[in-house]
């Protein structure tokens, strides 16, 4: 079992299985900025991985594209459309 914990305001989420994160934020009623609708190219749904990186999927080329094209460097920013929670992480992000 894993779960998703965030910095403030919202309260920790327990996954029984793999899910994607923008997914399973909306469908528990958390804001999550889009305008492309999850498809890795608005760039909004950025979230700042405080801890548990090494929990979530891998990098694939259209999201770190996507990252570069927005002028995002950190390692630790993630596209929440493009990643898979498979254990606990912590996220945050600048409009929560």
């Amino acid at each position: 079992m894993a779960k998703i914990q965030f910095l403030k305001g919202f309260s920790e989420i327990q996954l029984s299985n793999p899910e994607n994160l923008m997914q399973t934020l909306r469908k528990h009623n958390i804001p999550v900025a889009s305008s492309c609708g999850g498809e890795g190219i608005c760039g909004k749904c950025q979230v700042k991985v405080i801890n548990g990186e090494v929990n979530l999927s891998a990098k694939r080329k259209l999201e770190s594209d996507c990252l570069i094209r927005n002028g995002v460097h950190e390692k630790n920013v993630r596209l929440s459309c493009q990643c898979t929670v498979m254990g606990d992480v912590q996220v945050d992000t600048n409009y929560w």
